[in-house]
């Protein structure tokens, strides 16, 4: 018999609070159930009645319709060990557990049917007969004539993960096209340009879904398709073929630099693949699985994933199916339901993690502010970590190579001391040559000291008159300025500034030391202190006149260690580096203009907060070589 249309007293049992696989449970009965299916998207509102409506309680029993070739014999008792058995994946035992748990609350035993190879439509309905309704999760096309038999025959059927365009039958299925859409849109965002897809078998109607979203992201987003790019393979990552259309994909130049796969194993599959051929995820491939099994966060990086409610679809199943069988509509007011995917991000494909883009109505929607600021909040967090760690390794490598180096070089003395006399010509030159390396060695961890505190010593601002630490820098580099008979210009006007005064001081002997070392052969070497004033910023020059830089190195001068090999210095080459760091603590720009044999100009900007200058015109405009003669 039917119940009054939009009740149904199956609504509060099966929404009995039940615990479930993963600690998750169904939503509590709050006396208004269409409240919580609001939140569904329904494909069709107004449909035919389905196909053995009102039959009634025969034998009391659903039957679960398997269309693979699996054993299912001992399913029950594996889902209540909750462990996967042999020959079981986890997207099975899940939704398993979600037709008995359906079953159940809603008061039918639940039976396991198996469509036996080579088994023919009408040996199947027969097969069938006895069961009061059937449930088929998703269906091969080959099974499609013995669904249509079924509906002929007046059993009730719905289908699980799939649709049918058929108005006698029910079926629960999730947004799988625009789940992959928003996958697709999601990786775009990240800058990716190269997108392939890692499909299941073509026979399968949500997996033709899948692609079919794929390609409409791609469209969406104003990406090429390559068709090496896209390949189908089977389901399951240990397949053969699965391997073989991973590493046909991830291979080539031209190979993408993410892919989204149709399940969660074969992108987990994927990322193996990717770690065979060298390749890491996501610095070099971003990869995207569907489903958002349990498998998800046992591999590293944890796995991006396309979350489909694979528990409610089951559930929703029986629930349709027992409602069919007793003539009571459904609190949907519709047989035929699509539930929505939630993009679920993590490390695989290089978002943030933990972020969750809920989609419905069949789109992907764009991530919100709310979205997009999550992420950014991420990568600075990931950022900060990263440079702490990279400090923290700095300070204690600086420190840790200092007392093997004391052990060299106490050896080498005692030797110097007691056997000098009796080392031969040969023998002095290797004890010179250990002393000269102890020196190199010393050298370079003293700057990886001050690299580390670069960045690491605490800064204490305030208001700072530049052109005193001009002065102070000037006077302590005379001795070098005297060698090279150089002439060192500084603008009349210089600002009081909000900084570091210690800090500062580095920075300016770091690029005056830099631009006297850089002179070359100059016959006229002349060095050029200027400012410029912003209504946001101060803006420093250092300028000299030497040997330039060419531009494809303008980058390359500010990282630590590096020598252009233009001219024969002294120094561990990371004065320009330690620059950057401090300019950048401070929150302002470096950047070098220079063109190679005309000299260069390194500009540094500071945050401005304060508006006084110092005002010394009565001084000359040149400070020759003495410091005393400073403008």
């Amino acid at each position: 018999m039917r119940g009054r249309p939009g009740t149904c007293v199956l609504w509060n049992k099966l929404l009995a609070p039940t615990r479930l696989r993963h600690g998750r449970r169904f939503p509590r009965d709050d006396g208004n159930p269409t409240r919580w299916a609001k939140n569904m998207s329904i494909q069709t509102a107004s449909q035919a009645l389905p196909a053995g409506l009102g039959r009634g309680r025969r034998s009391n029993r659903i039957a679960v319709l398997r269309t693979d070739t699996v054993a299912w014999s001992e399913i029950t008792s594996e889902i209540e060990q909750w462990g996967p058995g042999e020959g079981l994946s986890s997207w099975e035992l899940l939704s398993a557990s979600g037709f008995l748990n359906g079953a159940t609350q809603a008061g039918f035993d639940l039976v396991w049917r198996f469509w036996k190879v080579g088994e023919s439509p009408e040996e199947v309905v027969a097969s069938l007969s006895g069961d009061d309704a059937v449930i088929i999760p998703a269906p091969y096309d080959e099974h499609l004539p013995a669904v249509l038999m079924l509906l002929e025959v007046g059993v009730p059927v719905v289908l699980a993960y799939s649709r049918l365009a058929d108005p006698r039958a029910c079926w629960v299925a999730c947004d799988n096209r625009g789940g992959v859409v928003q996958a697709v849109q999601h990786l775009a965002r990240l800058g990716h340009r190269r997108i392939g897809y890692v499909g299941g078998p073509r026979n399968i109607m949500d997996f033709r879904e899948r692609e079919q979203g794929y390609l409409e992201g791609m469209a969406n987003a104003g990406l090429p398709v390559n068709p090496t790019w896209v390949a189908a393979a089977g389901i399951q990552r240990d397949n053969p073929e699965s391997k073989a259309t991973a590493a046909q994909v991830l291979q080539g130049k031209d190979r993408p630099s993410a892919v989204v796969c149709a399940t969660d194993p074969l992108a987990i599959g994927l990322i193996e693949q990717a770690w065979e051929l060298g390749l890491r995820v996501p610095d070099d491939v971003a990869v995207t699985g569907f489903d958002d099994l349990p498998e998800a966060l046992e591999v590293l990086p944890h796995l991006s994933s396309i979350r489909q409610p694979t528990l409610e679809i089951a559930n929703h199943a029986c629930y349709l199916a027992a409602c069919c069988v007793l003539g009571q509509s459904p609190v949907f007011r519709a047989w035929q339901l699509d539930l929505p995917t939630t993009l679920v991000i993590r490390e695989s494909c290089g978002g943030a993690p933990g972020l969750q883009i809920a989609l419905g109505d069949g789109a992907g929607a764009e991530a919100g502010p709310q979205t997009m600021r999550q992420e950014l909040e991420w990568r600075m967090r990931q950022l900060v970590a990263m440079n702490q760690e990279m400090e923290e390794l700095l300070y204690v490598a600086s420190h840790d190579l200092r007392a093997p180096l004391i052990t060299i070089q106490g050896f080498a003395s005692a030797l110097q001391r007691n056997y000098g006399g009796a080392l031969d010509e040969r023998g002095q030159q290797h004890l010179k040559r250990i002393e000269r390396g102890v020196d190199n060695m010393r050298g370079l961890i003293d700057s990886l000291l001050t690299l580390s505190r670069a960045h690491k010593q605490p800064l204490n601002p305030k208001p700072v008159r530049v052109r005193s630490v001009i002065t102070r820098a000037l006077s302590d580099l005379d001795a070098m300025i005297t060698e090279r008979n150089a002439r060192v210009q500084v603008s009349r006007r210089m600002p009081t500034v909000l900084a570091d005064e210690v800090a500062l001081y580095q920075v300016f002997l770091n690029l005056l030391s830099n631009a006297l070392r850089y002179l070359g052969d100059q016959p006229t070497p002349l060095i050029a202190i200027s400012h410029k004033a912003y209504p946001e910023e101060h803006e420093f020059t250092v300028q000299d006149n030497g040997v330039g830089i060419a531009p494809e190195h303008h980058r390359e001068v500010f990282q630590a260690f590096r020598r252009l090999g233009q001219v024969a210095v002294e120094g561990a080459g990371i004065g320009l580096s330690t620059v950057k760091r401090i300019i950048l603590r401070h929150g302002g720009r470096v950047w070098v203009d220079s063109q190679l044999g005309q000299g260069a100009a390194f500009r540094f900007t500071l945050p401005r907060r304060e508006a006084n200058y110092d005002r010394d015109d009565d001084h000359q405009e040149d400070a020759q070589r003495h410091p005393d003669h400073r403008g």
